[in-house]
Protein backbone atom coordinates (compact mmCIF):
# COMPACT_ATOMS: atom_id res chain seq x y z
CA UNK A 1 0.00 0.00 0.00
CA UNK A 2 2.55 2.32 0.41
CA UNK A 3 4.59 2.01 -2.54
CA UNK A 4 0.68 3.03 -4.27
CA UNK A 5 0.21 5.94 -2.14
CA UNK A 6 3.96 6.83 -2.96
CA UNK A 7 3.63 6.51 -6.53
CA UNK A 8 -0.34 8.32 -6.40
CA UNK A 9 1.93 11.43 -5.02
CA UNK A 10 4.47 11.49 -7.31
CA UNK A 11 1.59 11.09 -9.89
CA UNK A 12 0.09 14.06 -8.51
CA UNK A 13 3.11 15.88 -8.14
CA UNK A 14 3.89 15.68 -11.99
CA UNK A 15 0.37 16.80 -12.91
CA UNK A 16 0.75 19.82 -10.85
CA UNK A 17 3.91 20.66 -12.14
CA UNK A 18 2.98 20.24 -15.73
CA UNK A 19 -0.08 22.06 -15.06
CA UNK A 20 1.99 25.20 -13.71
CA UNK A 21 4.13 24.96 -16.83
CA UNK A 22 1.35 24.63 -19.05
CA UNK A 23 -0.25 27.58 -17.22
CA UNK A 24 3.18 29.44 -17.59
CA UNK A 25 3.47 28.72 -21.58
CA UNK A 26 -0.15 30.20 -21.77
CA UNK A 27 0.51 33.79 -20.71
CA UNK A 28 3.99 33.68 -22.06
CA UNK A 29 2.16 32.95 -25.44
CA UNK A 30 -0.88 35.12 -25.12
CA UNK A 31 1.55 38.16 -24.37
CA UNK A 32 3.84 37.20 -27.69
CA UNK A 33 0.19 36.62 -29.22
CA UNK A 34 -1.27 40.40 -27.89
CA UNK A 35 2.21 41.81 -28.84
CA UNK A 36 1.91 40.83 -32.65
CA UNK A 37 -1.28 41.46 -32.86
CA UNK A 38 -0.83 45.02 -31.03
CA UNK A 39 2.14 45.93 -33.91
CA UNK A 40 0.11 44.92 -36.34
CA UNK A 41 -3.27 47.33 -36.10
CA UNK A 42 -2.95 51.14 -36.55
CA UNK A 43 -5.06 52.23 -33.63
CA UNK A 44 -7.37 55.27 -33.93
CA UNK A 45 -5.34 58.43 -33.13
CA UNK A 46 -1.57 57.14 -34.35
CA UNK A 47 0.32 59.54 -36.34
CA UNK A 48 1.09 58.62 -40.06
CA UNK A 49 4.24 59.63 -41.36
CA UNK A 50 4.84 61.79 -44.91
CA UNK A 51 4.41 58.60 -47.27
CA UNK A 52 7.10 58.38 -49.74
CA UNK A 53 5.36 56.49 -52.45
CA UNK A 54 6.00 56.03 -56.80
CA UNK A 55 3.45 57.27 -59.47
CA UNK A 56 2.15 54.27 -61.90
CA UNK A 57 4.55 55.86 -64.34
CA UNK A 58 7.80 55.79 -61.88
CA UNK A 59 8.13 59.32 -60.63
CA UNK A 60 8.74 60.00 -57.05
CA UNK A 61 5.46 61.35 -54.78
CA UNK A 62 5.40 62.32 -51.21
CA UNK A 63 1.53 62.17 -49.92
CA UNK A 64 1.69 64.32 -46.93
CA UNK A 65 -1.55 65.38 -44.41
CA UNK A 66 -1.24 68.80 -44.45
CA UNK A 67 -1.09 69.71 -47.95
CA UNK A 68 -5.06 69.41 -48.27
CA UNK A 69 -8.11 71.66 -46.68
CA UNK A 70 -9.59 68.27 -46.20
CA UNK A 71 -8.96 64.88 -44.26
CA UNK A 72 -7.38 62.01 -46.52
CA UNK A 73 -8.68 58.69 -47.48
CA UNK A 74 -6.17 56.12 -48.15
CA UNK A 75 -7.40 53.43 -50.04
CA UNK A 76 -4.92 50.26 -49.65
CA UNK A 77 -5.18 47.23 -52.11
CA UNK A 78 -2.77 44.73 -54.07
CA UNK A 79 -2.92 44.52 -57.68
CA UNK A 80 -3.28 39.71 -56.91
CA UNK A 81 -6.31 41.34 -54.58
CA UNK A 82 -9.64 39.76 -56.05
CA UNK A 83 -11.66 41.80 -53.15
CA UNK A 84 -9.96 44.81 -53.94
CA UNK A 85 -11.46 44.11 -57.90
CA UNK A 86 -14.88 43.01 -56.60
CA UNK A 87 -14.69 46.56 -54.39
CA UNK A 88 -14.05 48.76 -57.10
CA UNK A 89 -17.81 49.82 -58.09
CA UNK A 90 -18.10 50.78 -54.16
CA UNK A 91 -14.66 52.65 -54.24
CA UNK A 92 -15.87 54.72 -57.53
CA UNK A 93 -19.10 55.69 -55.76
CA UNK A 94 -17.46 56.03 -52.48
CA UNK A 95 -14.65 58.61 -54.28
CA UNK A 96 -17.63 60.57 -56.59
CA UNK A 97 -19.85 60.91 -53.12
CA UNK A 98 -16.74 62.47 -50.99
CA UNK A 99 -15.40 64.93 -53.84
CA UNK A 100 -14.80 68.17 -52.27
CA UNK A 101 -15.03 66.81 -48.90
CA UNK A 102 -12.42 64.35 -48.44
CA UNK A 103 -9.01 63.43 -50.52
CA UNK A 104 -8.75 60.23 -51.78
CA UNK A 105 -5.96 59.02 -52.20
CA UNK A 106 -4.61 55.03 -53.55
CA UNK A 107 -2.03 52.56 -52.44
CA UNK A 108 -1.26 49.64 -54.54
CA UNK A 109 1.03 47.32 -52.73
CA UNK A 110 2.93 44.41 -53.44
CA UNK A 111 5.46 41.60 -52.65
CA UNK A 112 6.17 41.06 -56.14
CA UNK A 113 8.32 44.30 -57.28
CA UNK A 114 7.23 43.78 -60.70
CA UNK A 115 3.44 43.45 -60.21
CA UNK A 116 2.70 46.70 -58.58
CA UNK A 117 -0.68 48.02 -60.80
CA UNK A 118 -3.93 47.49 -60.17
CA UNK A 119 -5.44 45.65 -63.06
CA UNK A 120 -7.02 47.65 -66.14
CA UNK A 121 -10.34 47.00 -65.56
CA UNK A 122 -9.66 48.81 -62.30
CA UNK A 123 -10.01 52.43 -62.85
CA UNK A 124 -10.85 55.05 -60.02
CA UNK A 125 -11.10 59.15 -60.09
CA UNK A 126 -8.54 59.36 -57.68
CA UNK A 127 -4.75 59.05 -58.35
CA UNK A 128 -3.00 55.65 -57.74
CA UNK A 129 0.46 55.17 -56.09
CA UNK A 130 2.92 52.57 -55.53
CA UNK A 131 4.56 51.33 -52.54
CA UNK A 132 7.11 48.14 -51.67
CA UNK A 133 4.45 46.18 -49.53
CA UNK A 134 7.00 46.12 -46.62
CA UNK A 135 7.83 49.91 -46.48
CA UNK A 136 4.03 50.90 -46.67
CA UNK A 137 2.72 47.86 -44.65
CA UNK A 138 5.52 49.10 -42.38
CA UNK A 139 4.63 52.64 -41.56
CA UNK A 140 0.83 52.18 -41.95
CA UNK A 141 0.42 48.75 -40.20
CA UNK A 142 -1.19 46.94 -43.07
CA UNK A 143 -2.80 43.35 -42.44
CA UNK A 144 -4.77 43.11 -45.30
CA UNK A 145 -6.30 44.52 -48.64
CA UNK A 146 -8.10 46.10 -49.50
CA UNK A 147 -7.64 48.57 -46.26
CA UNK A 148 -9.20 51.70 -46.11
CA UNK A 149 -7.19 54.89 -43.53
CA UNK A 150 -9.45 57.78 -42.63
CA UNK A 151 -6.43 60.53 -41.63
CA UNK A 152 -6.73 63.98 -40.45
CA UNK A 153 -5.35 66.85 -42.11
CA UNK A 154 -3.15 66.77 -38.66
CA UNK A 155 -1.92 62.80 -40.04
CA UNK A 156 -3.94 61.32 -37.42
CA UNK A 157 -5.74 57.88 -37.87
CA UNK A 158 -9.46 59.24 -37.69
CA UNK A 159 -10.87 55.85 -38.51
CA UNK A 160 -9.51 52.54 -40.29
CA UNK A 161 -11.60 49.72 -42.01
CA UNK A 162 -10.29 46.80 -43.13
CA UNK A 163 -12.01 44.63 -45.65
CA UNK A 164 -14.26 45.36 -48.80
CA UNK A 165 -17.49 47.55 -48.15
CA UNK A 166 -19.71 44.27 -47.24
CA UNK A 167 -21.87 43.91 -44.03
CA UNK A 168 -20.41 45.99 -41.34
CA UNK A 169 -17.47 47.75 -42.92
CA UNK A 170 -20.08 49.26 -45.03
CA UNK A 171 -22.58 50.46 -42.52
CA UNK A 172 -19.59 52.20 -40.32
CA UNK A 173 -18.37 53.87 -43.58
CA UNK A 174 -21.67 55.20 -44.25
CA UNK A 175 -22.26 56.33 -40.77
CA UNK A 176 -19.01 57.94 -40.93
CA UNK A 177 -18.80 59.36 -44.07
CA UNK A 178 -22.75 59.93 -44.54
CA UNK A 179 -22.62 58.12 -47.89
CA UNK A 180 -24.26 55.40 -49.23
CA UNK A 181 -22.21 52.61 -50.94
CA UNK A 182 -23.51 49.79 -53.61
CA UNK A 183 -24.03 46.57 -52.10
CA UNK A 184 -21.30 44.01 -53.02
CA UNK A 185 -23.16 40.77 -54.88
CA UNK A 186 -22.02 37.39 -54.87
CA UNK A 187 -21.49 37.45 -58.53
CA UNK A 188 -17.27 38.19 -59.09
CA UNK A 189 -17.16 42.42 -59.62
CA UNK A 190 -21.08 43.24 -60.02
CA UNK A 191 -22.68 45.94 -57.72
CA UNK A 192 -25.94 47.18 -57.12
CA UNK A 193 -26.69 50.61 -55.81
CA UNK A 194 -28.26 49.47 -51.87
CA UNK A 195 -31.68 51.40 -51.23
CA UNK A 196 -33.17 52.46 -48.05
Amino acid sequence: MTWRRSALHAVLAVSICTNAWLANETLRLRGIVTGLTARHSLPVGAKVPRLRLMTLEGKQAHVRFDESDHPTLLYILSPSCRWCERNAASVVSLADQLRGRIKIVGISISPNQGDKAPSPSFRVPFPIYTGPAHLVGKHLKIRSTPTTILVSRQGVVEALWEGAYADSVKSQMESRLGIILPVITPDFGAAVVSRR
